[in-house]
């Protein structure tokens, strides 16, 4: 819930028919439906990079171990 951001980079939501309604409307807009999937795939590549968990690990044990 505080990586997907409703709208900009995905479709979030609690109550499924909302959801629903999210998927038909990427189904008919197929250039809205593009660029939510490649603001997702900059989010998941920003936020889950292997690059980026080595360092933030790299820094906790640093700080712990100092």
């Amino acid at each position: 819930s505080t990586v997907i951001r409703n709208g900009e980079n995905g479709i979030i939501d609690t109550r499924p028919e909302r959801l629903v309604d999210g998927m038909r409307f990427l189904l008919k807009h197929k250039a809205a439906a593009h660029q939510l999937g490649e603001a997702g795939r900059r989010t998941a590549q920003e936020r889950f990079n292997i690059e980026r968990f080595a360092h933030d690990w790299e820094r906790v044990v640093r700080e712990v171990c100092g």
